[in-house]
């Protein structure tokens, strides 16, 4: 739970990439914040690219080749938790070499937010994925995927406005495709008395949560467990465990 800021596009002209760092120097300054710049070297094969996981409405999923194996039944499980990825055999991901630029923009009150760009000025963000949850893998090969950048604003209603001030000037000089979800509506509503309450439920959810005393006390408000019974921490082994199966209802003779 929270409030969070998901961002995507690409910059309209990659070559301006040091007047859009300039740019969010200048902004960061005006309100507080402090920058520093950032670059990553990536090297390996994409599992799913940067184009892929920006796509609004992605293709369906591709039939399996001939040669290629069906997932092993509980393959890459960990947990409550399942990643699967195959390195298809007639089909392989494309190499992945090349230095990412970008600017880590520290808040005062949040985690602030990374705006990381590829050579081609689109915004990406790689997840290296462990061998074991992927068929197929290339030996001595990193394998990535691109997945979703965001930025969580819970706790601030000044820093979320600032956000999406940052965000609407990117938008307006450097990147016309820039897409913005916001979680509060705050974006597209440009409502602050709905930020504020969104802001004030889920801050209080996330202080309750993380205090086990209250966590307790709101599960047995709840009814899920008797006013005498203590609530025992959730555990990986408890959420490994499979689910009972459900009886079906006898039907009257």
């Amino acid at each position: 739970m929270g409030t969070y800021i998901h961002f995507k596009g690409c910059l309209d002209d990659p070559s301006r990439i040091d007047e859009v760092f300039a740019d969010v120097r200048e902004f960061a300054n005006a309100v507080g914040w402090t920058t520093e710049d950032y670059t990553e070297h990536v090297s390996g094969v994409m599992i799913v690219t940067p184009e892929q996981e920006d796509d609004p409405n992605p293709p369906p999923p591709e039939k399996l080749d001939p040669e290629d194996e069906p997932f092993p039944k509980g393959f890459g499980k960990r947990g409550a938790i399942t990643i699967q990825a195959r390195v298809r055999k007639r089909h392989p991901p494309p190499l992945l070499e090349e230095t990412l630029r970008g600017i880590i923009v520290r808040a005062r009150e949040t985690p602030g937010v990374l705006l990381k760009f590829n050579s081609t000025g689109r915004l990406v963000e790689f997840l290296e994925l462990p061998t074991e949850y992927i068929m197929n893998a290339i030996p001595e090969t990193v394998h990535y995927i691109a997945y979703a950048k965001w930025v969580c604003t819970t706790g601030s209603v000044d820093e979320h406005m600032f956000m999406c001030a940052l965000f609407d000037r990117l938008k307006r000089k450097f990147m016309s495709n820039l897409h913005i979800s916001d979680n509060t509506g705050y974006w597209d509503e440009r409502d602050l008395r709905k930020l504020r309450r969104e802001q004030i439920i889920q801050g209080s959810f996330k202080r309750m949560m993380s205090d086990p005393g209250s966590a307790e006390l709101f599960v047995k408000a709840a009814g899920l467990v008797p006013e005498d019974a203590k609530v025992r921490p959730v555990t990986e082994a408890d959420l490994a465990r499979p689910k009972p199966k459900r009886r079906s209802a006898s039907k009257p003779s």
